[in-house]
């Protein structure tokens, strides 16, 4: 595995992946998706949120 990523990248990644491709994703792994992308709230903006660069 590439150590240059982040972990919270990595853990992001892998919790998009099993939501993405399990045809009905369970609870938990809804959770574990909300839960790696709440590292990134205050970093990315919602798409109808204005982008400062």
């Amino acid at each position: 595995m590439d150590k240059s990523l982040p972990d919270d990248v990595i853990r992001l990644v892998i919790a998009a992946r099993k939501v993405a491709y399990d045809p009905s994703p369970c609870r938990a792994a809804l959770k574990q998706l909300d839960k790696a992308a709440e590292a990134f709230a205050d970093r990315v903006p919602w798409e109808d949120e204005d982008v400062h660069v």
